[in-house]
């Protein structure tokens, strides 16, 4: 009976972590594989894996959950963050939403850190750090990694296709794969989605990847980066639209969402999983110019996020962890906030 509760609570954990399912991510990274600049594509050959050949694109994206959490217990908690604001009538992100640096902002935060202090140095502690970013700069843009209703649409059930299934789950891999089959690819083709969703999003690169999210300095007074925390704002926010998500979702739960939810959502879906692309090369680039030395350049200046609000959410975090965490970000001046340059261009 034991053993039965334990696999029971370790089956929720992974349901809640496993954004955009094996396709959304290597179609993440595939469009960034694509757009690493010189510094990035060494970066990326030297520290990955050698059984992903160099590359962001293919299974790479995936490691994080095949494999980073078997050999970092605690990282089940990185996937996301539990904003408490209640969607879809309010949206927005305060300090006490992540506890413990246990959350996505702050993961890709130390994740970062890890990297530029050993100045993309090849080990195991930089490696695990570039695949774990791979991943989480994917995640990061799933609206529901990013909202802590229903553990993040996890408990809402719901009927796709004539399956049983959650709101969490069709976001993370029937939508994309419906998507996949409605414009003639197979449900596993990332090469091919990749390519189709950066033809229709590649114009928007720039905004994107804006120096409001590709700022590796500015943090909050809790360290963490403000590029990664308006990253998950970005997200959260479609947690609010009227015409998408929950509030879809909420007009008629009932429904068949492969039918009318599907029509109204996919595009909004399909954007986020390019702007998971883009942005991942851009942090890549980001990173690996800050690693080459490559003077950085001014940002705007950024406003420090703070808030007395108390964290209760029901993915408790804990403020410890089996394994000790890189130390923060030491807090910059935000007047003289500066952020690395980064260009995108096809590699």
């Amino acid at each position: 009976m034991q053993i039965a509760v334990i696999a029971a609570v370790v089956a929720s954990i992974a349901s809640v972590v496993d954004a955009w399912g094996s396709l959304g991510h290597s179609v993440t990274g595939t469009i960034a594989q694509k757009y690493l600049n010189s510094n990035a594509v060494k970066m990326v050959s030297n520290l990955v894996e050698s059984k992903y050949a160099g590359s962001l694109a293919g299974d790479t994206a995936n490691w994080a959950d095949t494999n980073g959490r078997t050999l970092i217990k605690e990282s089940a908690e990185w996937h996301y963050v539990d904003m408490m604001a209640a969607v879809p009538k309010s949206c927005g992100y305060v300090q006490s939403d992540c506890v413990g640096r246990t959350c996505i902002i702050a993961a890709i935060t130390d994740q970062t850190k890890i990297l530029l202090d050993a100045k993309c140095a090849k080990s195991t502690a930089t490696t695990q750090a570039v695949q774990f970013l791979a991943h989480f700069l994917g995640d990061i843009t799933q609206p529901l990694h990013n909202c802590n209703r229903d553990r993040g649409g996890n408990d809402a059930k719901l009927t796709y296709n004539g399956q049983q299934s959650n709101f969490h789950k069709i976001h993370d891999t029937n939508i994309p794969v419906s998507y996949a089959t409605e414009n003639g690819l197979s449900g596993t083709d990332a090469a091919g989605l990749a390519k189709l969703v950066d033809s229709k999003y590649a114009s928007k690169m720039n905004s994107y990847t804006s120096a409001t999210f590709i700022d590796l300095q500015s943090v909050d007074s809790a360290n963490n980066l403000l590029g990664a925390i308006a990253m998950a704002s970005d997200a959260n926010a479609l947690d609010c639209n009227k015409n998408a998500f929950w509030g879809l979702y909420d007009q008629n739960p009932n429904q068949d969402f492969s039918g009318a939810y599907y029509d109204a959502t996919k595009d909004f879906l399909i954007e986020q999983i390019a702007k998971g692309g883009y942005r991942s090369a851009a942090w890549m680039n980001a990173i690996a110019n800050a690693c080459a030395g490559m003077t950085p350049e001014p940002s705007p200046t950024k406003t420090t996020v703070t808030s007395s609000k108390t964290a209760t959410t029901a993915n408790s975090k804990s403020t410890s962890s089996t394994k000790p965490r890189p130390p923060p970000l030491a807090p910059k001046p935000q007047p003289n906030a500066r952020t690395v340059n980064v260009s995108l261009e096809p590699s």
